[in-house]
Parts: structure tokens; sequence; C-alpha cells
């Protein structure tokens, strides 16, 4: 399997987005448990499932201000 969120990543290497850097990580990995619940309820191809997981990155961009506003 493929390791999507590295453990060992440590909060200070997120600085690059600011203050709460970490939450970037967080929804990350949010997003994909809900894309994996999806899939494994086959409410989702793997197609649409690998579809989806290359859109993440975008949206986080896309909410990067909302999404380190404030600490989770």
């Amino acid at each position: 399997m493929i390791t999507r969120i590295n453990r060992n990543y440590h909060e200070k290497e997120l600085s690059e987005y600011g203050e709460n850097g970490e939450n970037v990580k967080l929804f990350f990995a949010l997003s994909i448990g809900y894309l994996l619940g999806l899939y494994q309820e086959d409410k989702i191809s793997e197609e649409e499932f690998k579809e989806a997981e290359q859109q993440i990155p975008g949206l986080i961009m896309l909410h990067l201000s909302q999404l380190t506003d404030k600490p989770v």
C-alpha cells in the first residue's frame, strides 16, 4: 500500500504554510479517509477515487487561507 501521509513529517516542515501548517496535513488525512470510506462502501470506483485524490492538493491551495486561519 502506498503511504500517503508520512507520520514522521514534523509540523515545522510544514512552516511554509504558516503558523497553522499542520492543518494542511490533517485536512489531507481527513480527505483521504473520507474517500477511502466511499471506496470501501462501493460508492465510488477506483478510477473515481484516484481522480478525487489528485484534486485534493488543488482544493487545499484554493482554501489555504481558511485551512490555516486557526489552529485545529
